[in-house]
């Protein structure tokens, strides 16, 4: 019955399969493959599992053979992760990318400061795209992400380097090298049909340490206020220096004493977090298949965790192939976008002289305006991301079970009562109050409050 959802899973053909038992580094020779064919001009993916030592065993690469490489990252956690570990340089936020890259033949970049280059520069280095499933992911800095592909054409070669491929198209490698590994935690997935907050806490307090990952800061602080007999920290992007986890995570890989991490997507992407004690990993309102795989993976040597992934589900799913119609959606906007490409008008002297704003198209993550080329381009990354995405979000749950196989082995369905979540709202209808009390207190004091982040 569910057969045709299997089509839907990642289909590429690896040019070299390699069997390990955890780490790249029982087999590390046939990275230097792929920064060989990348010194040639070619594009390789590397697919291994998340905490196989990736990104370890190739920076340690680069770094023996003094290659001009860049080592792309989504964010500022990664690169500071990969300064304090690998001893290289690095730039994000506010440090400058230029100063930075003067310091050595390997620099470490999130996504907005490899943005920054010229592409006079960039003739010069491979490039290392990690983590590059966020690309297809982070539709929020889609204009980050359009000019971080544009700046990889200037590139001499490129090595992109992911776990969950689903999203990708194989057809733009010239090599795919694959790392299977033996030794793998087990992942106990409970998939519940409602989001139910009497459940999620049960399961939280009865947990040994958890880990719950909501892209809802009101939703985490109710958590951590119900959670009774657990210290619990709350990381989000905003406020994540004020965080004693998210410190304990950057310098040293663990929650140490915290027994309950609750976050926002802000700890998805390339983070580590060696807490053996983690009983629990609950994941609610979130169907993206790599960033379940993702956030799941953070959490490194656990021979055994239980997973509970909570959603609410269409009672129906219509079913087809995705890569069926993201080559149909591709085929019909080049199409339109070559034909505005046509009449729109190269020189826009004129229309600047009268101070009239050039004629362009809405605004959509299906196309991009190239700035250099003052043209239209079509934007794959977009167009993916929102052919998966809309796919996840209407799959009736037994057809998102199948569709989580391609990652885990062992998951269970488990249906709900109605859940009453009146406590929640009771909780956000108090919080709105008491936030409207203290803004009206401080209001006579706002000019001394510049760059508060916090109260």
């Amino acid at each position: 019955m569910y057969e045709l959802e299997k089509a839907n899973y990642s289909y590429y053909q690896a040019d070299n399969t390699v069997q390990i038992k955890k780490y790249l580094g029982e087999n590390p020779t046939l990275l230097m493959t792929t920064i060989i064919r990348a010194l040639k001009g070619e594009k390789s993916l590397v697919l291994a599992p998340t905490g196989s030592g990736k990104t370890k065993e190739m920076i340690t690469i680069l770094k023996e053979h003094d290659i001009k490489a860049i080592f792309i990252v989504p964010n500022a956690f990664n690169v500071e992760q990969i300064k304090q570990e690998y001893d290289i340089s690095g730039a994000s936020g506010d440090t400058p990318v230029m100063k930075e890259i003067q310091k050595g033949n390997l620099i470490a970049l999130t996504w907005d400061k490899f943005g920054q280059l010229d592409e006079s520069i960039l003739k010069d280095y491979i490039v290392v795209l990690d983590e590059v499933h966020q690309t297809y992911i982070d539709m929020f800095r889609i204009n980050k992400i359009n000019k971080l592909y544009e700046n990889l054409r200037s590139c001499k070669g490129e090595i992109h380097i992911t776990a969950t491929p689903n999203k990708l198209n194989f057809e733009q490698y010239n090599y795919i090298l694959e790392y299977k590994q033996e030794n793998k935690t087990n992942y106990n997935v409970f998939l519940y049909d409602k989001i139910d907050d009497k459940k999620i806490i049960e399961i939280t307090s009865g947990s040994k340490k958890f880990a719950l990952f909501k892209n809802d800061k009101k939703y985490l602080d109710f958590m951590k206020d119900s959670i009774l007999n657990k210290s619990i920290d709350v990381v989000t992007s905003d406020l994540r220096d004020f965080s004693k986890a998210y410190n304990e995570i950057v310098e040293k890989g663990t929650i140490n004493e915290i027994e309950g991490l609750c976050n926002t997507s802000v700890l998805v992407a390339g983070v580590n977090i060696k807490e053996p004690n983690i009983t629990d990993i609950i994941i609610i309102g979130e169907k993206d298949i790599a960033t379940i795989k993702q956030y799941i993976a953070r959490f490194r040597n656990l021979k055994t965790v239980n997973v509970h992934i909570f959603n609410n589900y269409k009672d129906d799913s219509k079913t087809y192939e995705i890569e069926w119609l993201i080559q149909q959606l591709i085929n019909e906007i080049s199409g339109q976008i070559e034909k505005f490409n046509l009449v729109k008008p190269e020189d826009n002297f004129i229309l600047e002289t009268l101070n009239i704003k050039p004629i362009g198209l809405e605004k959509s993550n299906f196309y991009y305006l190239n700035e250099n080329t003052n043209r239209y381009e079509i934007n794959e990354i977009g167009i993916r991301n929102h052919a998966y995405t809309n796919y996840y979000n209407k799959a009736a749950i037994n057809n998102f079970k199948v569709l989580l196989e391609e990652y885990f082995n062992h998951i269970e369905i488990i249906e709900l009562d109605d859940p009453n979540n009146k406590a929640r709202k009771k909780y956000n209808e108090i919080v709105k109050i008491e936030k409207e009390q203290i803004l009206e207190e401080l209001e006579p004091h706002k000019n001394e409050l510049v760059g508060a982040v916090q109260l």
